[in-house]
C-alpha cells in the first residue's frame, strides 16, 4: 500500500516532457529562496490549499512545460511531493524551491517565500493516510542495499534514441487504486533490460555531461520510468536541490525491483524525453582560449542527510525520531514555528514562559526578567531618576534627589516646612542671623529680630551718626562740628604726602578746615629756621587745598601751617619728612624671576639700597594686569623687604622703591613672575604604534611641526629617520614611526616647550622616560596553513606572518616532538611529515611590549594525493554578524601529483544552511544578518576532484559571532543652549540603530540637573516642580518654559537590545528669554570616521523671529576633556569653505566639511558652532565625532632584484591595529609611473605576503619598480606600506615570447582552482610586459591573449561572489585591453562587463580607483568612434556621486581632453571649474542656491547638491562645427551641471533664473585689439548662441558674463573695437565648414542630449562615505 501511496503522488507530480524542438534544454534559473526567507517562511496550511485549486495549472520552462491535475484534498495532505505540488498549484506560486534538508518552499512571482512544506517519514505519512495501512510498515526492500554513487554531475549515459531500460524482473507496477490505470510509459514501448553488471560508457575526466551545457542539471528520465540505477529494495536517496543522481563513473547498474519507488528529484529539474538522446554540448557553446580549460561545472557529489538509520531529518536540519532521541518537531518553536537555528531566530516565547509575552530580561540592569506577567516594573532595580542600581530617592518634597541630609529633608523645603518648585527657589523662607524663620509665607521680613544697624538684638548704636541717628550719616568736620563743612575754623589736620625728597619741587594734598578762606598763606619751617612759604595751587573747598614746596629746602623735619595773611601763625600744623634724596637708592632686586603660583600666594623681593626707614619705605607694583604698593619690611637701612601677589597671568612686573607710595626712588627693576615649566609622561599607546606625551597643562604648538621643532639632537637622532612628531591637542603630542624601546628617553628642545598663552613662561627640561602602555594589547596570532596535507605534500608550512602586533618574536613547538624549520620566525615547516599523524602546533608570540599569546593549531597528515589546501577569513575568527565577510578556501595543485578541476563544498555547523548559489565557489561569501549571534561555528569545505568525485580533502575554519554594538545618537549636537521662552523642545534619537536589524530596540530617558552650583544635583525637577516626561519612544518632548534659566541639564537616551546597551547624552545650557535655536545634524556612522574620510557639520538655525539675522557663525575645535583639535580657521583643513545660507522662514544653515585626511587617528573631537545676531547675542552648540585607529607601523622589507617575469615574494610587517581594527586585509600594487598611479597585482588577500608568480616589466626610470601594500583595517581605513627601489632587468622579446607557455599554464591551473581573477592578473602582468606587437586589421578576430582576458574576466563575473575588491582587480586588469586589438563582437564583451561592474559600484555606493574613473572615460570616448553605443559614461558619473558626502570633492584629468569636477555642496559664489591654471570662476546667484539650500529629494530632505564640471583644455572643442566658431573663441569651453547626490541622476536643466549665474572666463586664447562676448551651445540647432547671456565686463585677461540657465559656455571675440561698425559685414563675410565630430563629448554633454529624467530614491540626508582605502 505505502508503494501504492508513493506511485500515485510519482506520478502525480511526474512531469509529461515534449521535445520542442533539437536545440539543447535552457532550463530558467531556479528562485531559491533566501536563507532569511527560509527562516521566517511559516507552514503551508489548509487555508492556503483547499477550495482554491484550478482544474489545471501549467508552468513553463525553457523547451519544457509541466501540467499539474488536482487530486482529491486527502489524497494530496499525505504525499510530500503532491502535497508541495498542489500548495503551489493552488495558490498560483511562481515556483517550488527544495532545500537540501528535503523541505519545499513556495515561492511568489516576486521571490518571496511564502510558506513550506516539510520532508515526512514513511511513519509520518502512515499515520496521516487514509491509503495507508493503520499501523502497517511499508513492505520491506529486497536487499536493502544502497545504490553505489555516481560520479557528480555524470547521469548514466543513454545511446541515441534507446528508450530507458526496464524495471528488474520485468514485474510491471500494481495498478493504481480507484481503477485508474497506470500512465502509459512514453513511446510505448517496453525498454530493453540492462546488462546487471554493464557498466555506462565512462564519461571523460572532469567534463561536464556530454548532453548539458555549463552548469545545467541532469533531465529526468521519462514519465512513469524508475531511474535505472536504483537496486532492489533500496530507500531512495535523499538529493539536495539541483544535485544530480549518484551514480560511480563505470559503476555496474544494479537491477531496480519492481515497485521500488524512485528517488526524490530536486524541484526544477527538467526531465528528459522520452527515447531522445541527450545531445552534446554544441559547438557554439561558451569556450576559454585554447590554452585553457573550460571552467569547472558547479556540480559536487551529493551527501546523504546525515542522519542515522531509522532516524529522519526535519526541516529545521535536526536529526528526529530512530535513536537520536528528538521528538519530530526537535528545534522548532512551539510558539512562532521558527527552526531554533535560524540567523533571524527569535524566541517568541518570553523569560517568564509566556508564548508572545512582553517580559524581558533586564540585561542593561538588574538581569532579571521583568514586566509581562512577571510582575516586576520596567523600572525594576532602578531609583527614581532611572538608574540602575542608583542611590537617588524621593525627598520629603516628593523629588528625585541624591540622598539629602539637611534639616527638613529636601533642599526644597523651607524652614516654615513649604515645599517649592526649583524656579520657586529664591523665594524660599530663610533663617536669618538671628535664627528666626523670615520670608516665604511666614509674613516675617528677612530683617526680624534685627536693629535698624542689622544687629540681632542691638540698639542702633553701631550705626548712629553725631547725632545718634542711626544710619544718619552726619560726621563731626575739622572744626569739631556735628554735621558741620569745615568752614567754622582754620585748622591744618594732614598732609601727604609727608616725606617729600629735598633738591625737588613737591605737591602736597593738605587736610583741615576753613582752608578756602580768602588771604590764606601756608608756610613750612624747621624747629629752629625760619618760615618758608609754600604756594598754595588749588583750593578744592573749606577742607581741601593743593600746595607746592620748593626744591630749595634743605633734608630736615618740618611743620606745615596755614593762616590768613598778616595773623600769627595758629597752633594747628602737621610734621612733614624732607630726605635728603642723594642719600636714598634702590640697588638690587632678587629674585628677579619667580614661578607663578596661585592668586593667593606672594613672592618676597628683597630689596638692596640706601636710605630705607622703617614705617616709610614701599614697593610700588605695576604690570599690564596690577598696579598697587606695599609696606616694606626694613631689616636696616640698606635692605628690605616686599610681598608681591602672584599674578592670574603670568608677565612681567616693574617694582619701584618709594618712600612716601607716590615718588618712585630710581629706575624700576623688571621682575617676571614666569607660568612654571610643563612636565610630561611619555608613554607607549596600547597598541605600541606610537608614543604619546602628556603634558600637565596646555603647551605652546606654534612653530612645532617636526621633531626637531620639538626634542634636542641627540633625541631626533634615537628617534629615527622615520619618526614624525605631531601635536593632536595642546596637551598631547604623538611619535609615530619612531626607534624608541621602554625604557629610552626623550629631552625637550631648550626654551621649546612652554606653557601656552602665557607672556612670560618656563621651558620645559630634563628627561622624559618613555614608560609602557597603560593596558598594552597582546598580539593577534594568525596562522595560515592547512589542516589536513595529503600524499603530495610531504612538508607541512605553517605561517604565522600575518599576526598584528610590532617588533613579534615567535616560538613553535610540534607534538609529537618533531625537529621543526624555522622555530624561531614567524613561517616554520616540519619536513617529511608521516601520513597517519596528527600534528598538534604551537605558536607563542611576543611583542614590542613583552606581550605574548599563545595558539594551537591541528595538522592531520595523510597518504590520499589531494591538492594542498588553506581555509580562512576575511576578517578573522571573530565574525560581526551585521558584516559580510569571506571564506576563502585557497588551494594549490600539486605538480606531478594533482593537476584537475577542483570542485568545492562548503557546509556550516549547528545545520546552518548554505547558500546554493555559492557554496561551490571557492571564495563563499556569508551575507550580512544571515548567521545567529552568540555561536561557534566550524565552516567546512570539502574539495573534490573532478575526475575522481570521492578523492577529496576537507578544510575548517572555526570562528564565533557576535552582534554588532548598538550606535545611540541624539539629533541636535551634544551641547545646546535653549531659552526657556522658545517654546516646545525635542530630543530625537530615532537616529539610533542596530546594525544587525534585530528590531526590537528599547528606549528609555533620564535628565540629570548638573549645574555647577547645585551641590545636591539629581533628576531633573522641572520648574513647576514636575518630573521628565514618562517615555520608551524615540523622541522626548517638553515645552522650555519646564526649564530652569542658569542650570544646565543632562538628557541621556538608552537603548537596549537583549545584553546590550548604548547611551547617548546632550548637555543643555538653558538661558532667559528666547535665543536662536541651533540643531546640529547628526552625523553618519554613529560619528566614527577613518582618517581619510571627509567630515561634514551642518547646523540648522532657527531665528526667533524676522527681525533677527545672523551676523556671523564661528566653527571652533574645542578641547575639553583630553579631546584633540584641529584649527578650523584654516582654510587648508576644509573641503569646503564655512558656508551660511538664509532658508526663508527664520531659518538658516551653516556648513563645514573638513577634509580627510587633517584629522589624528585614534582621536575624539569636539567641535563647537557659535552663532552671533545682530544683536550681538551669542548662542552655541556642539557636537562630538571620533577617528578610528585604523592601522599602523606597516613596513615593506627589502624586496630582493629580479628579471622580469620570475617569482618573487612581497611582504608586509610589522603593522598594529586595535580591536576595532579586527583582522586586516593586505593589497599589493605596483607603481607604474612616478606620479603614484597604483597597479593592483591581485585582490584583497588575509597574509601578509604575496608571491607573484610573473612579476612585472620595470615601470620606473632606472629600470626599477616599487611595490606597496595596503594594509586595511576591518575598520579604520588603510595604511599603504611602499618597499625601497628594486632594480628589473629587462627580458629580451625572444624571452617575452618564450615565457608565454609557462604564463597559459599558470592560468590554466589557476582556473582548475577556480581562481580566474588571479589568472586575469598574471596575463595582465605578462600582457604589459609583452612588446610584441599584436595589432590587427578590422576584419581580424580579436587576438589570443585578448580573447584569454576577456575569458577570464567573464568566468570572474560569472562564477564568484562580487566584492569591491574583486572588481577594482577586474578594472585594473581591463585596463590593459587596447580595443584597437578586439573585434567588435568583443568589444561589446567589454562593455558588457563593465556595466556589470558599475552596477555592483553603484547599488552599494562604492568608490573606484581614480585612475580608473579616467580610463575608463577615455574607453568611452575611444570606443564611440568605432561607433559602439555605450551607456554606461552616466554610470561613472553616478558611482563617484553616489559615494560621496557634503563636502567631498574630486577631479579627473582625462588626457588630451578635459578635467571634469565633481563635487557635493551649496550651489555658491565660490565654485571654480577644472584645472588650477586658468579656472573659471563660477557665482551661482542666489536663485539657484535657495532652489537647492534645502530641497525634496525622494522622501528626504537634501541640503545642498552636486555640481559637475567640464572644463576643455584650451585646444579642444568639443561642440563647435563652423571654422569661424573654432577661430573666435578665446576662452576654454566648460560644462556646469547640477546633479541628484542620492541618486546621481542629472537635475531638469536650470532656465529662466530670476537671478542668473554668473561666470569670470580667462582668456587663454586673446585677441588683441577685439572685444568679446560670452555664448552658450545649444543642443537643439547645433551652434552657439546668446540668448539669456549678457557679457557684463571685460579686461585683458578675463571675460565676465552672466546667464540666466546652465549648459555649456565660451568667450568668443566680437570685433575689433574700432571695427565695431563693420561686425555684420565681418560676420556675414565668415562662412564655416560643418565638420564630423571625432570625440562626442564624454559624460555630461551625452546627459545634456539624452535629457534624462531625474529620478530620485530616498537615503540618508548625509551619508558616510564607507569606502577603503585612504
Amino acid at each position: 500500500m505505502g508503494r501504492i501511496t508513493f506511485l500515485i503522488s510519482l506520478c502525480l507530480c511526474t512531469v509529461s516532457v515534449v521535445q520542442a524542438s533539437t536545440s539543447s534544454i535552457e532550463p530558467s534559473p531556479t528562485m531559491a529562496p533566501s536563507a532569511s526567507q527560509m527562516w521566517s517562511a511559516t507552514p503551508c496550511d489548509s487555508s492556503m490549499m483547499y477550495g482554491q485549486m484550478p482544474e489545471t495549472m501549467s508552468y513553463s520552462m525553457g523547451d519544457h512545460s509541466m501540467s499539474y491535475s488536482p487530486i482529491s484534498d486527502s489524497m494530496m495532505s499525505y504525499s510530500m511531493m503532491s502535497y508541495a505540488m498542489m500548495s503551489y498549484s493552488m495558490m498560483s506560486y511562481s515556483m517550488m524551491s527544495y532545500a537540501s534538508d528535503g523541505t519545499y518552499y513556495a515561492i511568489d512571482s516576486m521571490g518571496n517565500t511564502i510558506c513550506y512544506v516539510a520532508p515526512m517519514s514513511h511513519s509520518e505519512m502512515s499515520s496521516k493516510s487514509p491509503l495507508m495501512s493503520s499501523g502497517a510498515p511499508p513492505p520491506p526492500m529486497s536487499s536493502g542495499a544502497p545504490p553505489p554513487p555516481m560520479s557528480s554531475g555524470a547521469p548514466p549515459p543513454m545511446s541515441s534514441g534507446a528508450p530507458p531500460p526496464p524495471m528488474s524482473s520485468g514485474t510491471p507496477p500494481p495498478p493504481i487504486s480507484s481503477g485508474a490505470p497506470p500512465p502509459p510509459m512514453s513511446s510505448g514501448a517496453p525498454p530493453p533490460p540492462m546488462s546487471s553488471g554493464a557498466p555506462p560508457p565512462p564519461m571523460s575526466s572532469g567534463a561536464p555531461p556530454p548532453h548539458m551545457s555549463s552548469g545545467a542539471p541532469p533531465p529526468h528520465m521519462s514519465s512513469g520510468a524508475p531511474p535505472p540505477h536504483m537496486s532492489s529494495g533500496a530507500p531512495p536517496p535523499p538529493m539536495s536541490s539541483g544535485d544530480p543522481p549518484p551514480m560511480s563513473s563505470g559503476a555496474p547498474q544494479p537491477p531496480m525491483s519492481s515497485g521500488a519507488p524512485p528517488p526524490l528529484q530536486s524541484s526544477g529539474t527538467p526531465p528528459m524525453s522520452s527515447g531522445t538522446p541527450p545531445r552534446p554540448m554544441s559547438s557554439g557553446a561558451p569556450h576559454m582560449s585554447s590554452s585553457v580549460a573550460p571552467p569547472p561545472q558547479s556540480t559536487v557529489a551529493p551527501v546523504s542527510d546525515g542522519c542515522a538509520s531509522g532516524e529522519t531529518k526535519n526541516r529545521c536540519g535536526f536529526c528526529t525520531g530512530g535513536s537520536s532521541g528528538k521528538a519530530a518537531n526537535h528545534g522548532v518553536d512551539d510558539c512562532n514555528g521558527m527552526c531554533t537555528n535560524a540567523a533571524n531566530y527569535r524566541n517568541a516565547t518570553d523569560c517568564a514562559g509566556t508564548c508572545n509575552g512582553t517580559a524581558y530580561m533586564d540585561t542593561s540592569c538588574s538581569d532579571e526578567c521583568i514586566g509581562g506577567s512577571t510582575g516586576k516594573p520596567s523600572n525594576y532595580s532602578r531609583d527614581c531618576s532611572n538608574t540602575c542600581d542608583g542611590t537617588f530617592v524621593l525627598d520629603t518634597c516628593n523629588y528625585c534627589r541624591a540622598p539629602y541630609s539637611g534639616l527638613y529633608g529636601s533642599e526644597f523645603k523651607d524652614c516654615n516646612g513649604d515645599c517649592v518648585t526649583p524656579a520657586q527657589v529664591s523665594s524660599m523662607a530663610v533663617v536669618n542671623d538671628c535664627g528666626i524663620c523670615t520670608a516665604g509665607q511666614t509674613n516675617k521680613p528677612s530683617s526680624a529680630g534685627k536693629d535698624a544697624c542689622g544687629v540681632c538684638s542691638g540698639d542702633n548704636s553701631t550705626c548712629s551718626d553725631c547725632e545718634n541717628v542711626p544710619n544718619g550719616g552726619k560726621v563731626i568736620d575739622a572744626c569739631n562740628v556735628c554735621g558741620g563743612d569745615g568752614s567754622t575754623c582754620l585748622v591744618v589736620s594732614m598732609a601727604m604726602p609727608d616725606h617729600i625728597p629735598s633738591a625737588s619741587e613737591s605737591t602736597l594734598n593738605v587736610a583741615g578746615g576753613g582752608l578756602d578762606k580768602a588771604n590764606l598763606e601756608c608756610y613750612v619751617k624747621t624747629s629752629t629756621g625760619p618760615e618758608v612759604p609754600v604756594s598754595i595751587t588749588e583750593k578744592v573747598n573749606a577742607q581741601n587745598i593743593t600746595v607746592t614746596v620748593p626744591s630749595t629746602i634743605t633734608a630736615g623735619q618740618y611743620k606745615l601751617f596755614c593762616r590768613i595773611a598778616g595773623s600769627t601763625a595758629p597752633d594747628s600744623n602737621v610734621t612733614i619728612v624732607v630726605y635728603d634724596s642723594t642719600a636714598v637708592a634702590l640697588t638690587s632686586i632678587s629674585p628677579t624671576e619667580f614661578t607663578k603660583g596661585m592668586t593667593n600666594e606672594t613672592e618676597v623681593l628683597t630689596l638692596t639700597g640706601t636710605g630705607f626707614s622703617e614705617g616709610n619705605t614701599f614697593c610700588m607694583i605695576s604690570g599690564p594686569s596690577m598696579n598697587y604698593i606695599v609696606d616694606a619690611t626694613v631689616a636696616s637701612a640698606t635692605s628690605a623687604t616686599c610681598s608681591v601677589n602672584h599674578p592670574a597671568e603670568s608677565q612681567a612686573l616693574q617694582v619701584s622703591l618709594s618712600l612716601n607710595k607716590v615718588v618712585k626712588i630710581g629706575s624700576p627693576v623688571t621682575v617676571k613672575a614666569q607660568a612654571s615649566p610643563p612636565t610630561a609622561k611619555a608613554k607607549f599607546t596600547d597598541t605600541a604604534d606610537a608614543v604619546f606625551l602628556v603634558f600637565c597643562k596646555p603647551v605652546d604648538m606654534s612653530n612645532r611641526d617636526a621633531c626637531s621643532d620639538i626634542f634636542d639632537n641627540a633625541t631626533v637622532t634615537a628617534l629615527g629617520a622615520d619618526a614624525v612628531c605631531s601635536f593632536v591637542s595642546g596637551t598631547t603630542l604623538f611619535i609615530r614611526g619612531s626607534s624608541l624601546s621602554v625604557g629610552d628617553n626623550v629631552v625637550p628642545k631648550a626654551n621649546a616647550i612652554k606653557e601656552a598663552g602665557q607672556a612670560e613662561a618656563i621651558a620645559m627640561t630634563g628627561n622624559i622616560p618613555v614608560l609602557t602602555a597603560d593596558n598594552p594589547l597582546s598580539p593577534t596570532v594568525t596562522i595560515i596553513g592547512p589542516s589536513v596535507v595529503g600524499g603530495c605534500i610531504a612538508d607541512i608550512v605553517l605561517d604565522a606572518g600575518s599576526s598584528t602586533g610590532r617588533s613579534l618574536t615567535y616560538s613553535w613547538s610540534v607534538n609529537p616532538t618533531t625537529t621543526l624549520t624555522g622555530g624561531e620566525t614567524s613561517k616554520v615547516t616540519l619536513a617529511s611529515a608521516v601520513a597517519g599523524t596528527t600534528y598538534t602546533f604551537s605558536l607563542t608570540v611576543t611583542n614590542f611590549l613583552s606581550q605574548t599569546t599563545t595558539v594551537t593549531h591541528v595538522v592531520q597528515k595523510t597518504a590520499v594525493n589531494t591538492p594542498e589546501l588553506v581555509v580562512t577569513s576575511s576578517v578573522g575568527p571573530t565574525v560581526r554578524v551585521s558584516e559580510s565577510f569571506d571564506l576563502i578556501a585557497d588551494t594549490k595543485l600539486v605538480a606531478g601529483c594533482v593537476d584537475d578541476t577542483l570542485l568545492y563544498t562548503w557546509s556550516l555547523s549547528d545545520d546552518l544552511i548554505v547558500d546554493n548559489t555559492k557554496k561551490s565557489y571557492q571564495r563563499y561569501t556569508v551575507d550580512a544578518n544571515t548567521l545567529p549571534a552568540g555561536r561557534t561555528l566550524t565552516a567546512t569545505v570539502v574539495v573534490a576532484l573532478a575526475t575522481s568525485p570521492s578523492t577529496t580533502t576537507e578544510g575548517t575554519y572555526v570562528f564565533t559571532t557576535e552582534y554588532s554594538d548598538l550606535v545611540a545618537q541624539i539629533t541636535g549636537g551634544t551641547e545646546q543652549v535653549i531659552g526657556v521662552n522658545s517654546g516646545s523642545v525635542t530630543l530625537d534619537a530615532s537616529g539610533s540603530m542596530d546594525p544587525n536589524n534585530v528590531g526590537d530596540m528599547r528606549y528609555s530617558w533620564q535628565c540629570f540637573d548638573v549645574t555647577a552650583s547645585v551641590t545636591n544635583a539629581g533628576a531633573c525637577t522641572l520648574a513647576d516642580g514636575s518630573n521628565l516626561p514618562a517615555t520608551t519612544t524615540d523622541t522626548l518632548t517638553f515645552n522650555a518654559n519646564q526649564l530652569i534659566a542658569n542650570r544646565r541639564f543632562k538628557f541621556t537616551a538608552e537603548i537596549v537590545s537583549g545584553s546590550r546597551v548604548s547611551r547617548a547624552s546632550v548637555y543643555i545650557n538653558a538661558v532667559a528669554g528666547n535665543p536662536p535655536k541651533l540643531s546640529i545634524n547628526a552625523l553618519p556612522n554613529g560619528g566614527y570616521f577613518r582618517q581619510a574620510d571627509t567630515v561634514p557639520l551642518q547646523v540648522t538655525i532657527e531665528m526667533p523671529n524676522a527681525q533677527a539675522s545672523i551676523k556671523e557663525v564661528i566653527w571652533m575645535s574645542e578641547q575639553g576633556n583630553g579631546e584633540a583639535v584641529i584649527d578650523l580657521s584654516v582654510r587648508s583643513n576644509l573641503n569646503i569653505d564655512k558656508t551660511v545660507v538664509n532658508l526663508g522662514n527664520n531659518f538658516y544653515v551653516a556648513a563645514i566639511s573638513i577634509k580627510g585626511g587633517v584629522l589624528e587617528k585614534g582621536q575624539k573631537y569636539r567641535v563647537k558652532v557659535k552663532v552671533i545676531d545682530n544683536s550681538d547675542n551669542e548662542i552655541y552648540s556642539s557636537i562630538e565625532f571620533q577617528t578610528y585607529l585604523g592601522v599602523g607601523s606597516c613596513i615593506v622589507p627589502t624586496v630582493s632584484n629580479y628579471p622580469a617575469l620570475s617569482e618573487i615574494t612581497v611582504s608586509v610587517v610589522g603593522c598594529v591595529t586595535d580591536d576595532a581594527g579586527g583582522a586586516l586585509t593586505y593589497t599589493l600594487y605596483a607603481h607604474k609611473d612616478t606620479t603614484g598611479t597604483l597597479l593592483r597585482l591581485g585582490e584583497d588577500s588575509v597574509s601578509n605576503t604575496a608571491v607573484i608568480p610573473f612579476a612585472p616589466k620595470a615601470y620606473l626610470p632606472s629600470n626599477t619598480n616599487q611595490f606597496s601594500i595596503k594594509v586595511c583595517a576591518r575598520k579604520g581605513g588603510c595604511m599603504m606600506a611602499t618597499s625601497t627601489a628594486v632594480t628589473v632587468t629587462a627580458l629580451t622579446a625572444t624571452q617575452i615570447t618564450a615565457k608565454k607557455t609557462t604564463v597559459i599554464n599558470k592560468i590554466q591551473e589557476l582556473t582548475k582552482t577556480s581562481n580566474p581573477l588571479e589568472g586575469a592578473v598574471v596575463l595582465s602582468i605578462y600582457m604589459t610586459s609583452s612588446t610584441a606587437s599584436t595589432r590587427r586589421k578590422r576584419d581580424v578576430a580579436t587576438t589570443d591573449l585578448h580573447t584569454l582576458m576577456l575569458d577570464l574576466v567573464g568566468n570572474t563575473l560569472a562564477n564568484t561572489t562580487k566584492t569591491e575588491s574583486t572588481v577594482n582587480t577586474l578594472l585594473d586588469v581591463m585596463s590593459i585591453l587596447k580595443y584597437t586589438e578586439m573585434s567588435e563582437a568583443d568589444l561589446n564583451r567589454v562593455v558588457s562587463y563593465y556595466q556589470e561592474i558599475l552596477t555592483y559600484l553603484e547599488a552599494n555606493s562604492l568608490q573606484f580607483n581614480k585612475d580608473r574613473v579616467v580610463s575608463l572615460i577615455v574607453f568611452v570616448r575611444d570606443i564611440k568612434t568605432r561607433f559602439i553605443i555605450s551607456s554606461f559614461d552616466e554610470a561613472i558619473r553616478n558611482t563617484i556621486i553616489k559615494s560621496f558626502t557634503y563636502g567631498d570633492f574630486d577631479s579627473y584629468v582625462v588626457p588630451a581632453s578635459h578635467t571634469m569636477k565633481i563635487s557635493e555642496e551649496f550651489p555658491s559664489a565660490n565654485y571654480t571649474t577644472g584645472p588650477a591654471s586658468n579656472p573659471v570662476a563660477v557665482n551661482f546667484g542666489t536663485t539657484i542656491l535657495e532652489q537647492y539650500d534645502s530641497w525634496t529629494c525622494g522622501s528626504n530632505t537634501c541640503s545642498g547638491v552636486a555640481i559637475l564640471s567640464n572644463h576643455y583644455e584650451t585646444n579642444k572643442d568639443p561642440y563647435s562645427t563652423l571654422t569661424s566658431d573654432k577661430n573666435e573663441r578665446s576662452s576654454d569651453i566648460i560644462d556646469v551641471i547640477l546633479v541628484d547626490p542620492l541618486t546621481g541622476a542629472v537635475l531638469p536643466a536650470v532656465t529662466s533664473l530670476a537671478v542668473p549665474v554668473r561666470f569670470v572666463f580667462p582668456l587663454t586664447k586673446p585677441k588683441s585689439g577685439k572685444s568679446y562676448m560670452c555664448k552658450y551651445w545649444d543642443t537643439g540647432s547645433s551652434s552657439w548662441k546668446t540668448d539669456g547671456m549678457v557679457t557684463t565686463g571685460m579686461d585683458s585677461s578675463t571675460v565676465t558674463c552672466t546667464s540666466n540657465h546652465l549648459t555649456s559656455f565660451a568667450a568668443f571675440e566680437t570685433a575689433s573695437i574700432d571695427e565695431s561698425s563693420n561686425l555684420g559685414a565681418i560676420i556675414g563675410g565668415t562662412i564655416a565648414a560643418i565638420v564630423i565630430v571625432v570625440i562626442i563629448v564624454i559624460i555630461i554633454v551625452v546627459v545634456i542630449k539624452k535629457k534624462k529624467e531625474n529620478k530620485i530614491n530616498s537615503t540618508e540626508n548625509l551619508r558616510a562615505a564607507e569606502h577603503g582605502g585612504n
